[in-house]
Parts: C-alpha cells; structure tokens; sequence
C-alpha cells in the first residue's frame, strides 16, 4: 500500500524534479535507488494511514484481536490501547520499506539512461548508459524483499514492545 501511495504522489506531483540516489547525486528521476523528499514523506504518509487504518479496526472490532476486549468487557486491554503506537508502527514501517528499497534499488537492480528517449531503463542493452546496480534483482524481486524485510522489523518491534510492556 505505502509503495502506490509514494509512487502516485511522486508521479502527479515532481514530474520531472530529480531526485538523489543512494551516492548523493542528483539523478534523473525513475532511476532506482533514487530517493527525494517528496518520496520519502509520501511513504511515511502511507505507513501512517496503514496504522491509523489498524487503530480505527482496533477500535471498532475489538473482539478480532487476540487479548482485546470491548471498554467495560473485562479481557486483556483495552480496544484502542495501541492507537498512536499502531500509527509509530506504521511509520516506521514506511520508512524502513523507502530504505530498504533504496538501498536493494541501488546496489542489485540494474538502471540506466537511454541516449534516445532519455528516459530511465531497468536493463542494460544498446544504447543504454549504465547508473547505477547490478542486474542482479527485478524491480518486483526489490519490492518484494524491502516490503518482506520492513514488515519483519516492524513485526519484531511490535513483539518487542508488547514483550517488554507485558
């Protein structure tokens, strides 16, 4: 979810702004490992509606969560007790995802520049200047794994907190 909110507020709002890579160099923007303040704000954004969206189900169905009862109902705690702390979550998932992909986008997916269009290209070929990667990962393969690795962390810092607060 956070990936189509950055790429859609990226897209209607820099157009062509550039943005800078991984290296600190101002690159061309679809070129991966790239990243801009707009990019980054738009994925903690989205991270931040996923936990607000988790703090409204907490809310109105708390009998789906393991532990959690209704105010008044006498179970584990209270619906509503993780508000602000499912929207950190959320946040901070975004941005471990933005950082994570970045980081894979930079270093395994291969991107360069085409001298005809000059526009940026996952794959090396004729007339084709290389940026930045190896050609190592898809630009799927990188989504999957930054979006895997955030939920991990997340899901570990979430444990964490509920372990130590338990």
């Amino acid at each position: 979810m956070t990936w189509v909110l950055t790429w859609l507020v990226t897209r209607l709002l820099t157009g062509t702004a550039t943005a800078m890579d991984c290296c600190w160099q101002v690159t061309k923007p679809g070129v991966n490992g790239g990243i801009s303040p707009l990019g980054v704000a738009a994925g903690l954004a989205g991270g931040a509606f996923i936990g607000a969206v988790s703090w409204a189900l907490e809310l109105l169905a708390p009998s789906a969560i393991p532990g959690c009862s209704a105010p008044g109902g006498g179970g584990g705690f209270a619906a509503g007790a993780f508000g602000a702390w499912n929207v950190a979550l959320g946040v901070f998932g975004g941005a471990a995802g933005n950082t994570i992909d970045s980081l894979l986008g930079v270093t395994l997916q291969y991107s360069g520049i085409e001298f005809q269009g000059n526009r940026a290209v996952s794959r090396p070929g004729p007339g084709v200047k290389r940026v930045c990667g190896r050609d190592v990962l898809s630009n799927d393969a990188v989504n999957f794994l930054s979006a895997a690795a955030a939920a991990l962390l997340t899901g570990l810092l979430a444990w964490r907190w509920v372990s130590v607060g338990a």
